[in-house]
């Protein structure tokens, strides 16, 4: 619920869409990779494409949150490293 609280609205064409921000986006990818291991070759290709485009502007107070609850420190502490 905090995840859509957060969300903004941006508009496209004659529409408007509630859109989540990068780190809540970052933050299913997160649960992904803990309910799936398979999928978390993929999943950190797309948070760091994500973190790419959106590096200057990342809560990364938040991340840590997301990482540090899916027991994923090595991989936020890299990440804060490479992006932060």
């Amino acid at each position: 619920l905090k995840m859509l609280s957060r969300s903004k609205i941006k508009k496209l064409n004659d529409l408007n869409i509630k859109v989540l921000l990068p780190e809540d986006l970052i933050g299913l990818k997160v649960q992904a990779m803990a309910n799936d291991a398979d999928r978390r070759n993929r999943e950190l290709a797309d948070i760091e494409s994500i973190l790419e485009k959106y590096k200057k502007v990342i809560d990364w107070k938040l991340l840590k949150e997301y990482f540090y609850l899916f027991d994923f420190d090595d991989d936020y502490n890299q990440l804060r490293k490479k992006y932060g």
